[in-house]
């Protein structure tokens, strides 16, 4: 907002999420937090953020315009192309018409991510697949190994954005 006085430019505030609902802030840095996007928000000339709920509550909350929204995700694929292809089967090399239960993400720490690697102790009938990198993947996959669950947990590497979906739609469930 500062700088706009210098440039002549446009403010723009952009909400990925309610920032101050995040379970990790205690009541006072709410209080406070709230306070200060009050104040900056009045002043933006255009709210931006990702959903109409979080578009609805911005406006209630803050009594503004209801902001813009501009999905954070790729437009959805064209998937007729690829319709009989299952890439992450052949990507894993998993059995063929096993039941996957797919996570795409980050391994890092606070994800729960041992604990899911645990819970396929208690799951039969299905296979767990974990796509994606991070810090922690050699504690997973010594985790893995460790519970004789070799059989039930693979691992690839991440894929890139535009083709995410495609190995997505090989899953029966997907887990965040």
């Amino acid at each position: 907002l500062l700088g706009r006085k210098y440039t002549g430019g446009n403010a723009i505030y952009d909400s990925h999420e309610l920032y101050t609902e995040m379970s990790g802030l205690s009541k006072s840095e709410r209080f406070f937090y709230r306070l200060v996007e009050k104040r900056i928000i009045a002043k933006a000339d255009k709210v931006i953020t990702v959903n109409k709920s979080i578009a609805e509550e911005l406006a209630a909350r803050y009594n503004v315009p209801e902001p813009t929204i501009i999905l954070n995700c790729p437009p959805k694929p064209d998937f007729e192309e690829n319709s009989t292809q299952d890439l992450l089967q052949e990507k894993v090399g998993y059995p063929t018409g096993s039941k996957v239960i797919l996570y795409q993400g980050g391994y890092s720490p606070s994800r729960g991510l041992p604990n899911l690697i645990l819970s396929m102790k208690h799951i039969e009938g299905a296979i767990m697949v974990f796509m994606g990198w991070g810090k922690i993947e050699e504690e997973l996959r010594k985790l893995v190994a460790m519970e004789n669950l070799s059989d039930k947990i693979y691992f690839t590497g991440p894929a890139k954005q535009e083709e995410l979906l495609y190995y997505t739609k090989g899953a029966d469930i997907g887990v965040i």
